[in-house]
Formats: C-alpha cells, sequence, structure tokens
C-alpha cells in the first residue's frame, strides 16, 4: 500500500504488527507504548482517523520498532554464533 494512501490507524497496526507478530499484538504493543489496549482499539475502529500524523503515538512507535530490530538482530547474531561454536566442535569430534 502506498504510505500517501494508508490511514493512520492502518499505519500504526502495521507497526504492532511488525513489533509483536500477527497474534495478540495490541496488549503487547500498548503496553510498550505506554497506553492502554482500548486507546489502541479505539483507535484502529475508528474509521473517521481522527490520529493525526504528527501524535506522539507515530514517534514512539518508530522508536520501538528501531529497538526490536536491534534486539532481534543481537538475538540473531547470538544464535549464529552459537550455532557455527556448536557445529564445528561436533565436526572436530
Amino acid at each position: 500500500m502506498d504510505a500517501r494512501t494508508e490511514s493512520p490507524s492502518d499505519v500504526l497496526a502495521s507497526a504492532g504488527r511488525a513489533a509483536y507478530g500477527a497474534d495478540r499484538w495490541r496488549v503487547a504493543f500498548a503496553k510498550a507504548l505506554g497506553i492502554s489496549d482500548e486507546t489502541i482499539r479505539r483507535w484502529l475502529t475508528d474509521r473517521k482517523d481522527n490520529l493525526l500524523p504528527d501524535h506522539g503515538v507515530f514517534d514512539d512507535a518508530l522508536a520501538l520498532l528501531h529497538k526490536r530490530a536491534k534486539e532481534i538482530d543481537a538475538a540473531a547474531e547470538k544464535l549464529e554464533r552459537w550455532i557455527m561454536a556448536k557445529r564445528k566442535k561436533g565436526a572436530a569430534s
């Protein structure tokens, strides 16, 4: 979807799913943003999209996504190092 045509609630939902997965992401996303899951639900169901692009929740969501991406990258690197070390050790036996 084109960023110019996506609604604010669609963008927020996409960020939440990316950060916490497709299932039950609303509660974890709301908690991480310091808001209630009811607020998230209201924003997602209010198709008038009164949530303006300059609302601070978008900045908070972006910062959260960057933080989660760093955590995921670090976990992936750790797992990769562990796999390589264990496989090398097993091959030497």
